[in-house]
C-alpha cells in the first residue's frame, strides 16, 4: 500500500472487486465501479445514506420500514440474527440501581406481543441471541408481578414522569414507531408515566442523572460471544450502560477470559448470561434478523448474505428488457 493511501482510495480493503469512483459528501453518497465485468452483476453501485431515499432506489438494507411502498418488496434472510433491541439503563439514576424496578419493567414487557409487529422480530429474554453460552430461559410476562415489584419500592413519587432516551423519534406509522409506542404502553400499564427525550450520543451524558433508560439496538453477530460481555467492561463501548465497580461481573468476566478449553468457556458464558438475566442489568426485548427491501424488477437476488456485512459482489440483476 502506498504511503499516501492512494492505493486504498481506489481499491479499498473491504470493497471486494469494486473501486470508489465518486464521493458526494453533500448528498451523502458514494459510487463504486466493478473492476472486472461479470454478467448479470452490477457494474456501478451507488450508496445513498439520506433519510429520504431516491426514487430510483433498488435495495434498502437493515430497515424494518419499506422506504418506497409499491416499488420495493420485502426480503428476509433468517439464517442469522443480527442483534437485538432492548432497554439499557442509566446507572447514575438511583432508580435504575433498584433491582425491583428493573424486574418490574421486565415483567411488564410482553415480548410475544411485540414480536408480532414484524417478521423480523423474535421474543428475546437474554442478552445472547444464538451463541454458545445461552441459558435459554424466558422472562415471565406478568402485570401482577410487575405491580408487586413496583409496590415494594417505598417513598417514590410515581406521578412524576420517568425519562427515557431514544436517538431519534421513528417515522409515524413505521414498525419502529409501533414498537416504541407499544413498549411505552406496556410500561405505563403498571402505573408509570414515560416521557421520551431525543439524544443520539453513544451513551448517557456523564452529568445526566435524570434519564432512566434508553431504547437501543445492539449487534450480536460475533463468532465469540465474549465480545458482547467485554463491551460492558470499564472502558468498553457499553460501559456507560452498566453499574460501576461491579465485582461479581468482573469475577465472571475474568473467569471466561481465562477459560482453558471450550467446555470452560461455554460454562463461564452461561454464568455471565444468567447473571445478566437474573439481575435484569439490560432488558432484551426482541431479536432482529437481517432484512432488506428489494426491487425485484431490477434485482434477481442478492445472493447469500450473512452476519452484519453486505456482499455487493453477490448481487445478481435480471436480464434487461
Amino acid at each position: 500500500m502506498a504511503k499516501d493511501y492512494i492505493t486504498w482510495i481506489h481499491h479499498p480493503i473491504g470493497a471486494g472487486p469494486f473501486k470508489i469512483i465518486k464521493k458526494d459528501e453533500k448528498n451523502r453518497s458514494v459510487t463504486l465501479k466493478r473492476l472486472i465485468h461479470q454478467q448479470n452483476s452490477a457494474n456501478l453501485i451507488e450508496f445513498d445514506s439520506n433519510e429520504i431515499p431516491p426514487q430510483d432506489l433498488n435495495i434498502q438494507a437493515f430497515s424494518d420500514t419499506n422506504p418506497l411502498p409499491g416499488k420495493l418488496d420485502e426480503v428476509i434472510y433468517d439464517s442469522e440474527i443480527l442483534g437485538f433491541s432492548g432497554l439499557f439503563f442509566n446507572y447514575k439514576n438511583t432508580l435504575a440501581n433498584n433491582l425491583s424496578f428493573r424486574k418490574a419493567l421486565s415483567h411488564a414487557i410482553n415480548r410475544e406481543e411485540l414480536s408480532k409487529l414484524s417478521k423480523n422480530f423474535s421474543p428475546l429474554s437474554e442478552i445472547l441471541t444464538t451463541h454458545m453460552g445461552r441459558i435459554n430461559q424466558t422472562k415471565q410476562f406478568s402485570l401482577e408481578l410487575a405491580k408487586k415489584e413496583i409496590s415494594s419500592i417505598k417513598n417514590y413519587n410515581w406521578s412524576v414522569p420517568i425519562q427515557a432516551v431514544i436517538c431519534k423519534l421513528p417515522l409515524p406509522g413505521s414498525i419502529e414507531d409501533k414498537y416504541v409506542k407499544k413498549v411505552i404502553d406496556q410500561i405505563e400499564s403498571i402505573g408509570l408515566n414515560v416521557k421520551l427525550k431525543e439524544d443520539c450520543n453513544l451513551t448517557f451524558d456523564p452529568n445526566d442523572k435524570t434519564s432512566l433508560f434508553r431504547f437501543d439496538d445492539r449487534g450480536t453477530a460475533f463468532k465469540d460471544p465474549l465480545v458482547i460481555f467485554n463491551a460492558f467492561d470499564e472502558g468498553g463501548l457499553l460501559s456507560g450502560f452498566f453499574p460501576k465497580n461491579n465485582s461479581t461481573f468482573q469475577i465472571l468476566l475474568n473467569r471466561s477470559r481465562r477459560a482453558g478449553n471450550i467446555d470452560q468457556r461455554v460454562s463461564s458464558l452461561r454464568d455471565l448470561s444468567k447473571y445478566f438475566f437474573d439481575n435484569d442489568l439490560v432488558i432484551p426485548v426482541v431479536s432482529r434478523k437481517l432484512l432488506y427491501w428489494v426491487d425485484k424488477r431490477r434485482i434477481k437476488n442478492i445472493g447469500q448474505q450473512q452476519s452484519i456485512t453486505f456482499d455487493l459482489s453477490r448481487i445478481m440483476l435480471n436480464e434487461p428488457g
